[in-house]
């Protein structure tokens, strides 16, 4: 019997890997999320999802990956579904096999 070893990634490659990834764009997350809170700045929507300021920059400029902290918290403000929310941010969904 052969036995198969599977790579187990750590948190921190998979991060890496997101951010790598071209289809990942938090811009237009960010900018769905200005309309759908109805704010005009990134100073206001970080004050609406109570996160500092800098993290939603990061994000902006693909200098931090969104993390699931963020993730939730953009869905219990705006009632987007976490799937949404990831397709927005063109982040595939994971798949567990």
């Amino acid at each position: 019997m052969e036995i198969v070893k599977r790579e187990r990634k750590s948190a921190r490659n998979l991060v890496q890997d997101h951010l790598a990834m071209p289809s990942y764009n938090p811009a237009r997350l960010l900018d769905m999320l200005h309309e759908v809170m109805q704010v005009k700045t990134d100073y206001e929507l970080a004050i609406a999802l109570e996160i500092e300021r800098p993290m939603i920059c990061r994000l902006r400029r693909r200098q931090k990956s969104l993390t699931a902290g963020v993730l939730l918290r953009m869905h219990d403000v705006t009632g987007l579904t976490i799937e949404n929310i990831r397709d927005l941010a063109g982040i595939p969904n994971p798949r567990f096999d």
